[in-house]
């Protein structure tokens, strides 16, 4: 990592750690805020419009949609666990 590195990288490390290392790890290489910042919304993006949807579900008392989700979840991890070993 260095100030010069490409944003693809800074997108994939800010997606593999969690969000306080690369927080400090960027900061500390002066690597430019507005790219960060926009490495960070990326990241954290789909999470956020997941535990959205998840607690609308939830609050509205759809228990069916947030099971099949949790459901459909757990099948992926599977499925990736499955992929890696091969």
């Amino acid at each position: 990592m260095s100030q010069r590195s490409r944003f693809v990288h800074i997108l994939l490390f800010q997606t593999a750690v969690p969000s306080e290392i690369p927080g400090y790890v960027l900061g500390l290489l002066r690597y430019r805020f507005a790219l960060y910042l926009a490495a960070l919304g990326l990241s954290e993006l789909p999470y956020v419009v997941g535990v959205v949807y998840l607690g609308e579900f939830f609050l509205d008392g759809e228990s069916r949609v947030f099971i099949a989700l949790g459901l459909i979840l757990v099948a992926m991890g599977v499925i990736m666990l499955r992929l890696r070993r091969h």
